[in-house]
């Protein structure tokens, strides 16, 4: 953790983290905490402390002014709880964007991008934190997904991407799946067969289905979606073709369709709509 600071900024370990990983992953992670606190310079963090004086001086003083100037325009003053909302969410968009350009800084600085790979995946495995992520969550996630990152830190650095040396086929009745090295086929039957390039899927991951048991899921852009359950001796197998092919997906996934956008909206009016409702009582 690296909290930001005018005068003094520090970065934070964990023992378990210092005790666990190598020192050269402990410098790779220390080089991204100082990106952050670059990212976060004390210019940057005295234009923020403006703001958020100005964004107070502004809830403070709207509704006395607009009741002093423009008595028949109070109904105005309903309406900013969501600029508060829209200010929000626009320093929160840059969030994934600074991650990666954290792990990329990371890299730069040590001159080991494997490093920081490897400390990524530790990292991830000690938390507990799943490698790839539904997109319609990673979209809006603080952090992208693991394999993601790996994936930009890889593009960065030039290094050539792995390749499966051989097709890895799975089956579940009359579903069969194959990973090739450039892409997936999807064989439903004799009812419809799916050539999917890597590079054109928002997702091709494993998803816990029931306890116990795993389902290999893959999605494109278009919101197309396809699934199959796996045998439990196939799940291992999955998840190291996986780690593979990982590097070869789209670099992010697309964004929100306007039916999550319009959701999103309708669940921020019923946050703010209570607090609208006390302020015109009052």
């Amino acid at each position: 953790f690296a909290p930001p600071g005018v005068k003094k900024s520090t970065v934070l370990f964990t023992s378990t983290l210092l005790e666990r990983f190598d020192e050269d992953e402990v410098v790779a992670i220390f080089a991204h905490e100082l990106a952050h606190l670059e990212q976060h310079n004390p210019a940057y963090l005295k234009k923020l402390r403006w703001i958020g004086w100005l964004l107070i001086i502004a809830t403070v003083t709207i509704t006395p002014l607009v009741k002093t100037v423009a008595p028949g325009l109070e109904f105005v003053v309903s309406f900013w709880p969501f600029v508060i909302l829209a200010y929000m969410a626009i320093r929160g968009s840059h969030r994934q964007k600074h991650e990666t350009e954290s792990d990329l800084r990371s890299a730069a600085l040590t001159g080991q991008p494997q490093v920081m790979v490897r400390a990524l995946v530790k990292l991830h495995e000690m938390m507990k934190l799943p490698r790839r992520l539904d997109p319609s969550a990673e979209v809006h996630a603080s952090h992208p997904s693991l394999a993601r990152r790996m994936q930009a830190i890889r593009a960065a650095s030039g290094a050539v991407a792995d390749t499966l040396q051989e097709a890895v086929t799975f089956r579940h009745e009359s579903t069969v799946v194959t990973l090739h090295a450039d892409r997936v086929v999807w064989a439903e039957g004799d009812v419809a067969a799916y050539t999917l390039a890597y590079a054109a899927l928002d997702e091709l991951r494993l998803v816990a289905d029931q306890p116990g048991t795993m389902r290999l899921v893959a999605s494109d852009p278009a919101g197309r979606k396809w699934s199959m359950p796996l045998a439990s001796d196939d799940v291992a197998r999955a998840h190291a073709a996986l780690n593979v092919v990982d590097a070869r997906l789209r670099p992010a996934p697309a964004g929100a369709s306007k039916w999550e956008v319009v959701g999103r909206l309708v669940a921020m009016v019923c946050l703010v709509a209570p607090m609208i409702t006390m302020h015109l009582a009052c």
